[in-house]
């Protein structure tokens, strides 16, 4: 008999236009989601995260490239050379690879390219070429897997920490000149030691 009744309702609003709308479902975090939550959608799955270790022991760390081929002056009374090409700068890690690029809450980009350009002068006989220091920041992070089911975590395994290494999103000035045996080839580079702890100051 209630069946019926709710049935009898259903048609009655149907008919007149009444539109019947149930609670959307609501996220751990108490925001309304437009279909089921995330976990329950993930139920019976592994899933693995990079996160910060602590604060991440955030550090500078300068990477020192050459940016431009070499150019030599020979006999003439003067030379200069110039970046002729954009270069693109990525991030790295320590030890094996890690599962996934997070930039921790840090002023960091996955990826920079440089499009700037900058001269650098020679005189007769010297053989010169363009550098560039880029600012990284170089952060601890670990990767941690956990089986879900219904929206429950259980089995988490959490692996070595490592260190990742990113562009910082403020890259200014850095620019500088070598010459003689100091220049190699266009792309070279090298890390430099820590110029400070903390994040990038963007």
């Amino acid at each position: 008999m209630v069946g019926a009744t709710i049935i009898k309702m259903l048609a009655m609003a149907m008919l007149s236009g009444v539109q019947f709308t149930s609670a959307l479902p609501t996220s751990p975090d108490g925001i309304n989601e437009t279909g089921p939550p995330l976990f329950s959608r993930q139920s019976g799955v592994y899933i693995t995260s990079t996160n910060l270790v602590g604060d991440g022991n955030p550090h500078q760390v300068p990477w020192d490239q050459q940016i431009s081929t070499k150019q030599n002056c020979g006999s003439a009374a003067g030379c200069a050379v110039s970046v002729t090409k954009e270069h693109t700068l990525t991030y790295g890690w320590s030890g094996e690879v890690g599962f996934e690029w997070v930039s921790g809450g840090f002023s960091v980009e996955e990826s920079f390219t440089d499009g700037e350009s900058h001269e650098c002068s020679g005189s007769k006989g010297q053989t010169v070429c363009v550098w560039r220091v880029y600012q990284y920041t170089a952060y601890t992070v670990a990767d941690t897997t956990c089986y879900y089911f219904n929206g429950v975590a259980s089995g988490c395994t959490t692996s070595q920490s490592y260190v990742l290494s990113s562009p910082n999103k403020c890259q200014k000035g850095g620019f500088y000149c070598k010459t003689g045996s100091a220049c190699s080839t266009d792309g070279y580079g090298f890390w430099k030691p820590n110029t400070g702890f903390g994040g990038p100051q963007c």
